[in-house]
C-alpha cells in the first residue's frame, strides 16, 4: 500500500465534538511521526468546531455557521510559508 510521505498539517477544533483533540489528534500525529520519512505539525484552533468555525457555548451551538476563525486560517497560512517558502 503507498505512504504519503510529504508534508503534512493536522488541523483540529479544540471545541470539535466528532473528532477529540485531546483524545483522538495525538495518536494520528504519532502514526505520521512514524512514517519513515515526511514532516507533521498541529494546530490546535481554541474555540473551533470540526467545520473550524468559532463555537461560543458548545451546549448550544456546535459551531457550523459563521466563517472558519482567524487562527485557523492563520495556521494553515503559516504553515504553507514554512513548508513552501
Amino acid at each position: 500500500m503507498p505512504t504519503y510521505l510529504g508534508p503534512v498539517l493536522v488541523v483540529q477544533g479544540e471545541k470539535d465534538i466528532q473528532i477529540s483533540a485531546t483524545r483522538d489528534a495525538p495518536p494520528l500525529v504519532a502514526a505520521l511521526k512514524a512514517r519513515s520519512r515526511g514532516s507533521v505539525d498541529i494546530a490546535v484552533v481554541p474555540s473551533a468546531s470540526h467545520q473550524l468555525k468559532r463555537v461560543g457555548d458548545e451546549n448550544i451551538d456546535p459551531g457550523i455557521a459563521g466563517p472558519v476563525v482567524p487562527q485557523a486560517l492563520g495556521a494553515i497560512a503559516a504553515w504553507m510559508k514554512k513548508i513552501f517558502p
